[in-house]
């Protein structure tokens, strides 16, 4: 295996949550991600295993990772949509059973970006509520502009 890009976050505990990624026997990269428990590094709902916690056939890197208040890590990446060939910033977070979308897609089609050209390297925080806030930047090849761009999800 071949991992990359790792990213770290700390739960109010002091535990910390590595996300990665990781070339997965698809030959896809892929993210993952363990936590440690106080005892030993252990996964979330597959978060190591198959696809990982992106589990798309595409190419997903350079994740981005933050944890709330109750220790459910919400991790964002950047992949590579087939269509059109273009970078999104997807998102799941953990909701204590599972690893979930959050406003229906933020992990599939166009995501949280729902970019036209090319989404790239997220950063993710939560805001005062707990509500995680995704920014990111999109590049437009033709004109060779970047701009930056975020988004806030609320329940």
């Amino acid at each position: 295996d071949y991992s990359s890009e790792s990213t770290i976050a700390v739960d109010p505990s002091g535990n910390p949550y590595i996300a990665w990624s990781e070339i997965n026997a698809g030959g896809n990269w892929q993210i993952f991600l363990k936590r440690w428990n106080g005892s030993s590094w252990e996964e979330m709902g597959g978060s190591t295993t198959g696809g990982g916690i992106s589990s798309n056939g595409s190419v997903s890197w350079k994740p981005a990772v933050t944890v709330d208040a109750a220790g459910n890590p919400y991790v964002a990446w950047e992949t590579i949509t087939d269509s059109p060939y273009a970078y999104e910033i997807y998102m799941k977070r953990w909701s204590g059973a599972a690893w979930v979308e959050m406003g229906g897609a933020s992990a599939s089609g166009g995501g949280v970006s729902n970019s036209s050209i090319r989404a790239e390297e997220p950063a993710i925080a939560l805001d005062s509520s707990g509500n995680p806030i995704i920014v990111w930047h999109d590049y437009t090849f033709a004109f060779n502009i970047s701009q930056i761009y975020i988004r806030r999800y609320s329940p």
